[in-house]
């Protein structure tokens, strides 16, 4: 078994339910091309590692700075 690293891939709901943020929104900027995602047939899923780096950067409406706290709203649940 090896140690490699299997990033979290969710649906459009499940990042919705676990940023706190409405599934519209998600689905805006994935039309946008904002961030990558992953689509199998008319699924969609969501790397969250890129997702969370997409929140970051301040790239999009509704973004947080880099350089602040993330707030509460967008933190992931553990």
């Amino acid at each position: 078994m090896s140690n490699e690293y299997i990033p979290l891939v969710v649906t459009v709901q499940e990042c919705a339910e676990m940023t706190h943020l409405p599934m519209f929104a998600i689905r805006r900027w994935i039309c946008e091309g904002r961030f990558p995602v992953i689509r199998s047939g008319r699924r969609i899923f969501i790397n969250m590692d890129k997702f969370r780096e997409f929140l970051v950067s301040g790239t999009g409406e509704g973004t947080v700075s880099p350089n602040g706290p993330i707030p509460e709203a967008i933190r992931f649940k553990k």
